[in-house]
């Protein structure tokens, strides 16, 4: 099963598909992911639904703690970020800010934005994880204007560089480097 998940990185995880390819129980797979979960060898997110209409409610998304288990670098990037940006979550919860969770959101149109920082359940923080694509994601701003949270951000890799632009109110583009640095 170890070898299946690398590929399913950054999409919504089919229980069912993994219990297939495998030849396996579905409670089988439930209780591998929660072991390997409970060995820090990765970790899930669950979706936000909120006030969203048709929004997936149940598949969880998976990323690594190491990600240099990963091959594909657009996989590899936004495992980073996930690893960053839950660290940053429980920080900020272990240190008296507030209550933060780490979500993803997707509807049935397939629109998705790789993550939602929460705060005490209320839309805080969208974020958008792309390797080396400056343009703006079109679910960005169709998720920033139905959740309607304080920021929104497209991360991006490649090129490495130091940079923040602003592409809208409360919308931004920013370098991996200097997002991620300014964390915690």
């Amino acid at each position: 099963m170890i070898s299946l998940l690398p590929e399913r990185i950054g999409s919504p995880l089919s229980i069912n598909a993994l219990r297939e390819d495998l030849g396996v129980n579905f409670k089988t797979v439930q209780n591998w992911i929660s072991a390997l979960d409970r060995l820090y060898y990765l970790f899930s997110i669950l979706p936000y639904a909120g006030k969203l209409a048709r929004a997936l409610r149940r598949e969880q998304k998976i990323y690594f703690y190491d990600w240099s288990v990963i091959e594909d670098p657009g996989d590899r990037f936004e495992n980073l970020v996930a690893v960053h940006l839950l660290r940053a979550c429980l920080y900020w919860t272990d240190s008296g800010y507030g209550n933060f969770q780490l979500h993803y959101v997707r509807d049935k149109e397939k629109r998705e934005a790789d993550f939602l920082i929460t705060n005490k359940r209320k839309p805080y923080l969208l974020i958008e994880a792309k390797l080396s694509e400056k343009e703006i994601d079109r679910s960005l701003p169709y998720f920033q204007d139905r959740l309607r949270p304080q920021y929104a951000f497209q991360i991006v890799g490649d090129p490495p560089g130091n940079y923040l632009s602003e592409r809208g109110p409360d919308l931004y583009v920013a370098s991996a480097g200097r997002f991620l640095g300014s964390l915690v």
